[in-house]
């Protein structure tokens, strides 16, 4: 094989995932920090001053990430590419500014030369098969082996776009119709969606859920076939 020299990603790229894995780290303490609020409220043994405590970090909690939020928001902003991109992803259904910001941090960083397959092994939804001669072959799982950033980041997306895109809505209960689990269905609407970014920033077109899941007429009704 030809050697190709390794190039690093960009420090603008660098930065915007740094920022975006902050946001992300601050949203999992917020949520811990709501339970126990929640917990807090239902107490009578806790005094008032913890309660006003635990509001007080919530709100400071919330105020980091408006903070850092906005600090991605202009460094996209100043990036023509970044913000190319970022633009695209809030056409797709499911996909929020908030969610939009830690996809692209996550895959701002990779190499052009990619392509779609790779992007999918990059987040580790890739399913991997548990085979040994003729007497071991388990479920194939995924392999975990890439970004749990871009797991995570695609997972919320991915359950909005299940219930809100017709031609995803059917292609996930086709698949529960096969006999796949409901948490299998979701990882395949997640690389789905991976999909269509990469077909998204590589053609600079909105999203079309038509293109992922082909549109058929049968008995005059229009369902989704996909693969």
């Amino acid at each position: 094989m030809p050697w190709v020299p390794w190039q690093p990603p960009s420090p603008v790229a660098l930065h915007l995932r740094a920022l975006t894995r902050a946001i992300a780290d601050l949203s999992c303490i917020h949520t811990q920090q709501n339970n126990r609020a929640h917990a807090a409220a239902a107490s009578h043994a806790l005094p008032g001053l913890v309660v006003k405590e635990m509001r007080r970090h919530q709100k400071y909690l919330e105020q980091r990430m408006t903070r850092l939020r906005r600090e991605a928001l202009r460094l996209v902003a100043g990036h023509f590419e970044l913000d190319r991109r970022f633009r695209l992803m809030l056409t797709a259904t499911g996909v929020g500014e908030t969610s939009a910001l830690q996809i692209l941090g996550e895959l701002a960083v990779l190499p052009d030369t990619l392509d779609a397959r790779q992007w999918v092994a990059f987040s580790g939804l890739d399913p991997r098969l548990f085979k040994s001669g003729k007497s071991v072959e388990k479920r194939p799982r995924i392999s975990r082996g890439g970004s749990r950033h871009l797991r995570r980041a695609l997972y919320m997306p991915a359950l909005v776009a299940l219930r809100r895109d017709p031609y995803l809505r059917r292609f996930y209960q086709n698949l529960l119709a096969r006999g796949k689990a409901r948490l299998q269905a979701v990882v395949a609407v997640m690389r789905k969606l991976l999909h269509a970014l990469f077909a998204m920033f590589r053609t600079n077109q909105p999203y079309d859920g038509s293109k992922l899941c082909r549109a058929v007429d049968i008995a005059g009704n229009a369902i989704a076939a996909c693969a």
